[in-house]
C-alpha cells in the first residue's frame, strides 16, 4: 500500500494541473467592416465619396462638406478652413493619403438612429469593451503583420497578428517602429505603417435636411 502512495500523488497532480493552467485572453480583433448598405441613400453617398477619393476629385469632396464641418477640437470649422488646412486641389496633399487609408478601413453607423456614419469602422467599434483605452492602445492594421524582436527588418520574427488591438509599450522609435504588448503577454516591435490609433483621423457623415453631409474630419479626443 505504502509503495503506491507516490504514484497516487503523481496521478492526482496530473488531474489537477489542467485546471490550474493559466489561459491567456484571446486577442481582441477589430477588422474593418462596412454596413453602409443598411441605408440605401447613404450607400450611394459613400460610394460617390470613395470614388472621389480614388480620383482625388477635390470638387466632389468639397460638395459633400457640411458648411460647418468640424476640423479640430480647437474650433476650426467650415469649408474655407478645410481648404486652408488641407489644400484639396493639390493632388499631392496629405489629405488624399489620409482619406485613402480611411476608405480602406471601412466604416459603420455609430448611432442607433442610423443618422451618423463613421469611417474607419475602428472609430465606431472601439470603446465597446470596458478595457478599451484610446490613449494606450493601437490597432495592428492588416493580416499576419510581423512582430519583431528588435526595431529592425533584420530582427527575428517572434509572432504575427491580424487586426489586433495591442498595448503601446514604447514611444515611436525613429518614427518607424513601436513596441507593443499582445493580450497573451508577447512583446514585439511593429513597423509604424501597420499601426493606427483609435482616435486617428476619422470622417463623420451626418444625415440632415439636405441629405448626408461630411460633418467632421478630425483627429484626437
Amino acid at each position: 500500500m505504502a509503495a503506491s502512495l507516490p504514484f497516487r500523488l503523481v496521478a492526482a497532480t496530473a488531474v489537477l494541473l489542467p485546471s490550474l493552467a493559466v489561459h491567456a485572453d484571446p486577442p481582441r480583433q477589430l477588422p474593418p467592416r462596412d454596413n453602409s448598405c443598411e441605408d440605401r441613400a447613404f450607400a450611394e453617398t459613400w460610394l460617390r465619396f470613395k470614388m472621389a477619393v480614388v480620383q482625388r476629385n477635390s470638387e466632389a469632396v468639397m460638395a459633400m462638406l457640411d458648411p460647418e464641418v468640424h476640423l479640430s477640437f480647437g474650433g476650426d470649422m467650415g469649408r474655407d478652413a478645410f481648404i486652408e488646412m488641407w489644400r484639396p486641389s493639390d493632388k499631392e496633399s496629405e489629405l488624399w493619403r489620409e482619406l485613402e487609408e480611411i476608405i480602406y478601413l471601412g466604416g459603420a453607423f455609430d448611432s442607433e438612429e442610423g443618422t451618423s456614419f463613421a469611417a474607419p469602422s475602428l472609430f465606431a467599434d472601439f470603446g465597446s469593451d470596458p478595457n478599451d483605452d484610446a490613449f494606450t492602445q493601437l490597432l495592428i492594421k492588416g493580416r499576419n503583420v510581423r512582430l519583431r524582436a528588435e526595431p529592425s527588418l533584420d530582427a527575428s520574427i517572434i509572432a504575427t497578428a491580424s487586426w489586433e488591438i495591442v498595448e503601446r509599450v514604447s514611444d515611436w522609435q525613429n518614427e518607424q517602429w513601436v513596441q507593443v504588448l499582445r493580450s497573451d503577454g508577447t512583446k514585439g516591435w511593429v513597423a509604424a505603417e501597420f499601426l493606427r490609433s483609435p482616435i486617428d483621423y476619422r470622417i463623420i457623415f451626418s444625415k440632415g435636411p439636405t441629405g448626408w453631409k461630411i460633418a467632421a474630419f478630425i483627429a484626437g479626443d
